[in-house]
């Protein structure tokens, strides 16, 4: 759901690695027969990219652990493994291009992880 194209500032391979890793983790934790959804909004001098899933969502202590730096590997839905460095990562290179990262889960559900970048204006 990306209407148009739009002009950030912003590091080209960081925000392709942020955006890689993010759809790589949507498919890794939900089913075959789920869906993701990659949608763009624009909010103030911010341009928003959400990537959303139906998947397995996260438990309250995996969220609290992602959001105080405390590395978490799960294994994915066909048995996946990962490192969690994914997501710190994630947030890192957003940081760095002056943006914001945050997420929302639930467990049995799915999660949606956003981050916001400036737009050239």
């Amino acid at each position: 759901n990306v209407s148009q194209e739009y002009l950030v500032h912003a590091d080209k391979n960081m925000l392709s690695i942020v955006l890689k890793n993010l759809v790589e983790n949507a498919i890794k934790f939900t089913s075959q027969n789920g869906s993701i959804q990659i949608n763009t909004t624009v909010k103030a001098d911010m341009l928003q990219v959400e990537v959303i899933d139906t998947g397995i969502g996260m438990s309250e202590a995996v969220q609290f652990a992602l959001k105080h730096f405390n590395f978490q590997s799960r294994r994915g839905t066909e048995g996946e493994t990962g490192t969690g460095l994914g997501l710190m990562i994630c947030r890192d290179f957003v940081a760095k291009n002056k943006g914001r990262f945050w997420f929302k889960s639930e467990e049995r559900k799915g999660s949606s992880f956003t981050f916001s970048i400036p737009l050239v204006l």
